[in-house]
């Protein structure tokens, strides 16, 4: 099968063919119809990121697709099923998905549509319901709004009863293209004013993070008493400073989220309770992705070309087979 393997020494992706993989214990075989392009898989291709399974041979991690064949154990999908999942790999013609992992795929839903949702369902939903516990009517802040995990960070809020939904870029042309949010600041100057007053004094009850960096000590003097802030990814840096007096006045909640220390079994609890909350808007069409390009199969050097250059809004798709 052809498959776009990780040149980890050049930092690059070649087209190649290699074996199909067959599926072992509790794994589907997924005939792949496209792919989401994602940050994470520009790490990969240079060896500096590592999920908590699967193989770094072949790019991607998120994809859909038809289930082809299964493995022993396999309880939730069979053949012929609809499906899209995180796992290592989608930059192929077949790919391998733990049953665990995979979520159905509304027939209304195409698979184009369907490849760009698992990384952001499953990683938003983790960060705003499972670890920030929002609670209906609170407020909630999300940095980087423009990406397509923040951008579904936005939506998936809204859906689970945030009160007001408020969105952070550098960037005003790409603030006017989101309409997931309530309100969308810039951040710098007066950011933190902006946000108290967004919410009426009070502060963003949610802060779902994805810079990290200097943009930290921002986002804890622009938090509520009581505030959850995640830490979701460090496009800014990997270190802050802060004031920890400030963090304990407020009595928040820092925490930390990643996929890259988790097992299969912690794979399938975030993705099957992303799946019980999301699962019927996603068939009803009010949670979608907002995708900014589409790439056929043989220029996924481009797709991840595009990414890296990062002007635009929402996410980059993979369309591999009809």
């Amino acid at each position: 099968m052809r498959a776009w393997v990780n040149d980890i020494a050049n930092d690059r992706i070649d087209l190649r063919e290699i074996p199909e993989p067959q599926p072992g214990p509790g794994e589907l075989l997924i005939e792949v119809k496209a792919a989401g392009v994602n940050r994470a898989d520009l790490a990969m291709r240079g060896g500096r990121y590592r999920p908590g399974f699967g193989s770094l041979e072949v790019a991607g991690i998120e994809g859909a697709g038809v289930v082809i064949g299964t493995g022993p154990g396999c309880e939730r999908f069979g053949v012929g099923d609809r499906v899209m999942g995180m796992c290592t790999g989608t930059y192929a013609e077949r790919c391998l998905l733990d049953d665990g992992i995979a979520i159905a795929v509304p027939e209304a839903v195409s698979f184009l549509e369907a490849a760009v949702l698992p990384v952001g369902c499953c990683t938003q939903h983790d960060a705003i319901v499972s670890k920030a516990r929002l609670h209906k009517g609170e407020h909630l802040l999300v940095t980087a709004a423009t990406s397509g995990v923040g951008e579904l960070a936005l939506k998936i809020g809204r859906i689970m009863g945030a009160g007001s939904v408020i969105g952070t870029t550098r960037t005003a042309s790409r603030a006017e293209r989101v309409g997931a949010a309530d309100h969308m600041v810039l951040t710098g100057d007066g950011f933190v004013d902006q946000v108290r007053s967004l919410t009426g004094g009070a502060g963003a009850d949610v802060i779902v993070d994805q810079v990290g960096g200097n943009l930290v000590q921002d986002l804890i003097d622009a938090a509520s008493i009581g505030a959850r802030i995640v830490s979701v990814g460090r496009l800014g840096g990997a270190i802050s400073e802060i004031n920890t007096d400030e963090l304990a006045r407020k009595q928040i909640s820092l925490i930390g989220v990643t996929f890259r220390t988790r097992d299969r079994a912690g794979y399938a609890s975030v993705a099957q309770a992303a799946e019980a909350d999301l699962a019927a808007p996603i068939a009803s069409g009010a949670l979608r992705a907002l995708v900014e390009q589409t790439f056929e199969f043989d220029q996924a050097e481009g797709a991840q070309d595009a990414l890296a250059q990062g002007n635009f809004v929402g996410k980059i798709a993979l369309h591999i087979a009809d």
